[in-house]
């Protein structure tokens, strides 16, 4: 609730800049007010951008308790909206860092995205230091905020781009296969 009181503040002023604008025949107030719902726009924006990242992350938590037999969490980090961390199983890493890009992302721009949390995972695959035999980590980009259709798979490669779902789907497949079976290299 407190996150949305700096958007009620800004609604109460734009709206007393109207009154004054209707009240006085100042045209300065309307334009204040005007740019005062420009701002209202961007509040409601990061509301509900931070409504979902959080939602998803809380979804993610959910999920990792309930790791399939034989799989943990190591080195896990993040705040409310964003996580990364390994899932480590039996004979196998990933490295997942999530990234908060959104479902009306096309074109360059969810390239732009993606290729930026892949070089992220990337990273984080390279400092694993599982020791001894320990697998080479894949890297894995989790969305929060957006379906793994084949737009975002093809945005980057060499890397798995998935969803909640999928990366459920790919840890139990690899948790009953013990190894990241067809559903991980189709999301390669």
């Amino acid at each position: 609730m407190a996150r949305v009181i700096p958007l009620l503040v800004v609604a109460f002023a734009v709206g007393s800049l109207f009154r004054l604008a209707n009240e006085f025949g100042v045209a300065l107030f309307r334009m204040f007010g005007t740019m005062g719902i420009a701002v209202m726009g961007v509040l409601a924006t990061r509301i509900v951008t931070g409504w979902q990242l959080e939602g998803a992350v809380r979804e993610l938590h959910g999920f990792l308790g309930k790791l399939p037999e034989g799989w943990r969490v190591e080195r896990a980090a993040g705040d409310q909206q964003s996580w990364r961390g390994y899932l480590v199983g039996p004979g196998q890493v990933l490295a997942v860092v999530t990234s908060p890009v959104a479902n009306y992302s096309r074109g360059r721009g969810l390239a732009r995205a993606l290729e930026r949390a892949a070089a992220e995972a990337r990273a984080w695959a390279a400092s694993w230091a599982g020791g001894g035999e320990a697998p080479r980590a894949t890297p894995c980009v989790l969305l929060l905020r957006r379906q793994a259709d084949d737009d975002a798979r093809r945005a980057v490669k060499g890397i798995v781009v998935t969803d909640l779902d999928g990366l459920a789907a790919v840890v139990g497949q690899a948790a009953g296969n013990g190894r990241f079976g067809a559903e991980a290299s189709s999301l390669l």
